[in-house]
């Protein structure tokens, strides 16, 4: 089973949407010890796919990353379809809560579709249980335009989203939208960090509060009760 924890995704070696909104291919082919020397042999970057290239670390050397694209989604003007987000947090930035929908925050995973566009899938919202039970956890359909060092409009497109929920009521303990169809799932039930798709269309995701393993079909509804790492729990059941 791949290990759900490596959150970066993967195929497109670097694809990362930050907290700020910000994609860009950033490739780490490895990080440079403070005592190591400086390789002689530069990063060359493939161009085509936007991916940073160089020699692999060794006999104490390692190669130097290099940003060769980026786009940006702004967290102030794009604001997806849904109710207000934001209730509870901490009023700071100049910012004004709520806001009039659902804000797409930092994305703790992706997956790469091979066509230019990626599943981006937000964390669990505003950093905590107390203050996330009106952020919707979604997966976000997006298209970056990238902007490189010749230029271009470093923006990326939002398609379409699917939204995370158990109309079959196979979780076995309380959730925020516990008696409203078809029971979206919040940020106050689970955080929501890594993701990988089946072979069939299906998605496995990987959670902390459990923390769990949620199976979900490719229109974001659960397939199975949670699968629990018990060796690893924290919390028990989560509240």
């Amino acid at each position: 089973m791949p290990n759900l924890r490596t959150t970066s995704l993967l195929r497109s070696l670097g694809l990362a949407l930050l907290t700020s909104s910000l994609i860009g291919s950033s490739v780490l082919a490895g990080s440079t010890p403070a005592t190591a020397a400086p390789d002689p042999e530069p990063a060359s970057a493939d161009r085509s796919r936007g991916v940073a290239t160089g020699s692999t670390a060794r006999h104490g050397r390692a190669t130097v990353p290099t940003l060769v694209k980026r786009a940006t989604l702004s967290a102030d003007y794009y604001i997806a379809p849904g109710p207000p987000s934001d209730a509870k947090a901490t009023q700071a930035n100049g910012r004004t809560e709520p806001f009039p929908g659902q804000i797409i925050s930092g994305s703790s995973g992706m997956v790469d579709n091979g066509d230019g566009t990626f599943w981006a899938m937000p964390d669990n919202g505003f950093g905590a249980k107390n203050n996330s039970a009106d952020f919707l956890l979604r997966l976000y359909l997006v298209k970056p335009r990238w902007e490189t060092a010749r230029g271009g409009p470093g923006a990326i497109a939002v398609r379409k989203f699917i939204s995370l929920r158990d109309p079959n009521r196979l979780l076995d303990f309380p959730i925020v939208s516990d008696d409203t169809p078809p029971r979206l799932l919040t940020g106050t039930d689970f955080d929501i960090e890594s993701v990988v798709r089946n072979d069939d269309g299906t998605l496995w995701i990987g959670e902390e509060f459990g923390p769990f393993l949620l199976h979900v079909d490719a229109a974001g509804t659960l397939l199975s009760k949670p699968v629990r790492f018990r060796a690893e729990s924290r919390q028990g059941t989560p509240t």
